[in-house]
């Protein structure tokens, strides 16, 4: 489990069961956890847990850990830029995804490709480099609440995996 912020670490392996875990229950509304900047795949579960649940949460609403940040939504992925949706000035980090979904279609992170914030609306667009993607790739994405005075920066569940066209 990982308290008040995990970044660039590596985190892999077939046995483990998770990658990151934050929280220790669905109610457990006291975790803020900013998972930045990570690879996190091949660990035989979700790469991102938010509390126990083994499930993919992307639309539950506060309290709960990291307060049930959503998933950011992968709107199109191409060779040169990847948009989508995200929570209000929320820091989208944009993901090579691992080899293989987890069981329900949400991502791993291979290599961290690229990283924007949402405006005031949700949108965001990311600027690829040249090269740096290949059409039939797949990338993924989290969404990290920025910062205040009364509450640290908290991060959601990887988003669904999109096919780079």
């Amino acid at each position: 489990m990982v308290g008040w912020g995990a970044r660039a670490m590596v985190c892999d392996g077939v046995s483990i069961g998770w990658g990151v875990l934050i929280g220790s229950s669905a109610a457990d509304s006291g975790t803020h956890t900013a998972v930045q900047s990570n690879l996190i795949e091949a660990n035989g579960g979700l790469g991102i847990d938010l509390a126990p649940s083994a499930a993919v949460n992307c639309s539950s609403a506060p309290p709960g850990p990291n307060d049930n940040v959503q998933c950011p939504v992968i709107a199109r992925a191409t060779t040169t830029k990847v948009t989508g949706h995200a929570c209000a000035s929320c820091l989208a980090e944009i993901y090579l995804a691992a080899a293989a979904p987890d069981d329900q279609g949400h991502g791993e992170a291979a290599a961290l490709l690229a990283t924007t914030t949402a405006a005031a609306n949700g949108t965001w667009t990311a600027a690829l480099r040249p090269g740096q993607l290949s059409a039939g790739a797949s990338v993924t994405a989290t969404a990290t609440s920025p910062a205040s005075f009364q509450q640290a920066a908290e991060s959601s569940e990887f988003s669904r995996n999109v096919t780079v066209t």
